[in-house]
């Protein structure tokens, strides 16, 4: 679902509030999220158009959408596909009453230079990927509730 949250717009403002009550959580967070990029910082209320998706699989194609959500229902190894150089991916994983596991693809470039263990519980953790001269770095945020 693409989002389109022009401030400056009181008619895509209508429209978007209207279609907050059957959005998801993940929908209503990316739009929030947009809303804060452009009223509260330096994007001064401009256009943010984000769009976001559930993983299904193991697979994150980098085309699909700019922010991805799983709920993780046994341990996953995930995969990327359609990497895109100067791209940036939010990937927010929530583990339930299990306690799963994640693997990312080896050769991302990790915050202190280790891949980080999935937070234990019913938690959220979001990861952030960017692609630069071929390279994937990442940064992640953890025990998010």
């Amino acid at each position: 679902m693409a989002i389109d949250c022009n401030t400056n717009n009181l008619q895509a403002q209508a429209k978007c509030f209207q279609c907050l009550p059957g959005a998801t959580l993940q929908q209503i967070q990316t739009y929030l999220l947009c809303q804060i990029l452009n009223n509260g910082g330096t994007g001064g209320g401009g256009t943010c158009t984000s769009t976001s998706a559930i993983i299904s699989g193991t697979d994150i194609d980098w085309s699909v959408a700019d922010y991805r959500f799983k709920t993780l229902s046994g341990n996953t190894v995930f995969t990327f596909s359609n990497t895109s150089e100067a791209r940036t991916i939010t990937v927010i994983l929530t583990n339930t009453a299990g306690n799963f596991s994640v693997t990312w693809p080896a050769g991302i470039r990790w915050t202190s230079g280790v891949q980080p263990v999935m937070v234990l519980g019913v938690r959220s953790d979001m990861y952030t990927f960017v692609m630069v001269n071929g390279i994937i770095w990442a940064s992640y945020v953890q025990n998010l509730s």
